[in-house]
């Protein structure tokens, strides 16, 4: 086959490929339905409940229950687990991890009231959806069908953000999937499915973290309310009461001596 008679097979195939770029979103079209979709859920959203079972997978295999408040910009994460070296039938460790709006809290059994530093936040500021982030920057980088969805795969920028490229829902901007790194900088890819509506916004209910290419976590959402009208002593450290055991009781639950207390 000669060169000229190649150039002419592959010509089709360029034209397809460049049509296909050129019905990209351009990456002021895709800030802008950032904005607006942020704008929408600040006039129709005023506070939500979400209820979340949450799966380490590997040797550890914790299996947790996590319980979300949003009211404002303020937060409230109640997190329980089989309290350390206790079985799934032992004693629960209850935490609450709170932002009140003008600070970051921690109230835990054994620590009780911990107040995070001026400027320090959660490590999690319970944002459900990527486009509620602080975005600076969005390139387009292609285009991809993932199952019956349409996805377009974007590189963003922006505060507080775990993950750099997404594969989004061209109509939704429902997230997909994502690639970005761990708090140890090791690679991580969260797969979203099991879609629902929420307030006229598609979620997914199930995400999948793989580490490695292997699944090091599950988080499994089994409810979703809003506008419940929460009330501010929700999210008041003062009205939140330091749940137990202690650690005397901890260590008499487990039968640990002194120095096998679960440090802080």
């Amino acid at each position: 086959m000669t060169g000229i008679s190649s150039c002419f097979l592959m010509a089709p195939a360029v034209l397809l490929w460049l049509a296909g770029c050129a019905d990209l979103p351009q990456p002021g079209d895709v800030l802008n339905n950032i904005k607006a979709q942020q704008e929408r859920f600040a006039r129709e959203v005023q506070d939500l409940t979400v209820i979340q079972e949450v799966e380490q997978t590997g040797e550890a295999g914790i299996k947790g229950r996590v319980t979300l408040l949003r009211s404002g910009n303020k937060v409230r994460l109640e997190a329980s687990t089989p309290a350390p070296g206790a079985g799934p039938s032992g004693p629960e460790f209850t935490a609450y991890f709170l932002y009140d709006g003008q600070a970051s809290w921690l109230i835990a059994p054994v620590t009780g009231k911990k107040k995070y530093g001026d400027g320090e936040r959660l490590p999690y500021d319970g944002r459900l959806f990527w486009w509620e982030a602080d975005i600076k920057l969005v390139k387009v980088v292609g285009a991809e069908k993932i199952g019956d969805r349409e996805a377009v795969v974007i590189e963003i920028q922006g505060e507080r953000l775990s993950f750099s490229r997404l594969w989004v829902d061209r109509r939704s901007l429902a997230q997909i999937k994502a690639l970005g790194q761990d708090r140890d900088g090791r690679p991580i890819e969260l797969v979203f499915s099991d879609f629902h509506e929420v307030g006229g916004f598609e979620m997914p209910y199930r995400t999948e973290m793989k580490t490695g290419g292997l699944t090091s976590a599950v988080i499994q959402i089994e409810s979703v309310t809003i506008n419940l009208g929460l009330s501010p002593d929700l999210f008041d450290p003062e009205k939140i009461p330091v749940p137990g055991p202690t650690a005397e009781e901890l260590r008499k639950e487990l039968g640990l001596k002194k120095s096998q207390e679960p440090q802080p």
